[in-house]
């Protein structure tokens, strides 16, 4: 599917003179680029007399005209963007000026020259080009040199065209729905570079896009009447990372990526109306959050009651050894860095105890700490500690 993004801005603004700076820029780079352009008001290309005027007026629903340099197709109907966009091909990349409301990824261009709000919440919107800071922006372009923030955007766009082809190997979502609802949500989604310790979300906040974990791990956590961090799940490739998408709830809990992790993002509205139309995207929705009220059934589970540190700490390693574990000489290694600090914030407890039970551990054989790479050495013992409490 051709990467689509729609260029918005109040009229006046530049969109059209930035437009027509981007896209030699773009060429320059070997990019084939489409333009479609909103018009608010109804709009005439054929001139009075022509042939093609002619047949128009005579009422084809269609008219087309083709030179050996080029051709046009007049639809005289009314067309719908989606539609329309289903007529481009052989190029590598759509870009729209104007369709504020539409389906695909927004990058809004604002001055502060014109003494109006934002058109879009710059939260809802993959990029800002501004000649004012916009803290909140996804990603920041900066005007007051429009030269750079040309050269800036080209490289952001090439990032999209060529990150897109990763979106076809989700093994969630997309190869479960149909090829038209998988092409309609990889048209509209964008993929985003998040470095350690980047926050994807947080509590309370109004979360605009679906997110969904394309490569490194995430985690979701939460924090305690006291402020400390509660870890709930880590997430991989192919997770779903939203709490709910169905409803303009706030977020119940905080997201950040542990590691540098690349995120799809699909317009919330477009993916809720994928779901209206195809019923097996609603399933495979009901699958990934019921796995996730699984696993919070079975870590409470293990939180309550009388259970100890050393059994509770088990099971945390042994499940995610179960889904991030790897083969190697010395036992299982668990695929994430996990310090003393975030094993603690895993497991609730002080950092000082959180040590005290992995020297236990240690010390019974059970598992290896080698900078912050934990190896299940023996998988026998440790499933035996998790599901008896009992070091056998």
């Amino acid at each position: 599917m051709i990467p689509i993004f729609s260029f918005v801005a109040y009229s006046g603004t530049g969109k059209t003179t930035f437009l027509e700076k981007l896209i030699p820029a773009l060429k320059e780079q070997g990019v084939r680029v489409a333009v479609m352009k909103h018009d608010a008001h109804d709009f005439d290309l054929d001139r009075e007399g022509k042939d093609s005027a002619r047949f128009t007026k005579a009422g084809a629903e269609i008219t087309a005209i083709a030179s050996s340099r080029k051709a046009a197709l007049m639809e005289n109907r009314p067309i719908s963007a989606q539609q329309l966009v289903r007529k481009i091909d052989d190029v590598d990349l759509i870009l729209t000026e104007g369709w504020k409301s539409g389906p695909w990824p927004k990058i809004m261009l604002h001055r502060s020259a014109a003494h109006q709000e934002m058109p879009l919440d710059p939260c809802e919107c993959a990029a800002v080009i501004s000649d004012v800071p916009v803290p909140e922006a996804k990603v920041f372009f900066d005007w007051n040199d429009p030269e750079q923030a040309v050269r800036e955007v080209c490289c952001f766009l090439m990032g999209q065209i060529h990150q897109k082809e990763e979106v076809r190997r989700l093994p969630v979502f997309f190869d479960a729905v149909t090829p038209e609802t998988a092409a309609r949500l990889k048209a509209a989604g964008y993929i985003r570079k998040y470095k350690k310790g980047q926050r994807i979300f947080s509590a309370k906040d109004s979360v605009p896009d679906v997110f969904v974990q394309l490569s490194g791990k995430s985690c979701v956590f939460n924090l305690t009447h006291s402020g400390q961090r509660k870890v709930i799940f880590i997430f991989g490739p192919g997770t779903l990372l939203n709490d709910h998408v169905m409803n303009e709830h706030p977020s119940s809990c905080y997201c950040e990526a542990i590691e540098e992790s690349r995120i799809f993002a699909v317009p919330a509205g477009v993916f809720t109306q994928c779901m209206a139309s195809d019923f097996s995207l609603v399933k495979a929705v009901i699958k990934m959050q019921e796995w996730k009220l699984w696993r919070t059934e079975h870590q409470l589970k293990n939180t309550m009651g009388s259970i100890y540190m050393e059994r509770k700490l088990a099971a945390k390693l042994w499940k995610l050894a179960r889904d991030f574990g790897k083969e190697t000489e010395e036992g299982i290694e668990i695929d994430v860095n996990l310090s003393i600090t975030f094993l603690s914030d895993l497991m609730g407890t002080p950092r000082e105890t959180t040590s005290r039970i992995c020297r236990t551990l240690v010390d019974n054989g059970l598992i290896k700490i080698q900078k912050k790479r934990i190896t299940i050495t023996d998988p026998v013992k440790m499933t035996a500690l998790y599901k008896t409490g009992k070091f056998e």
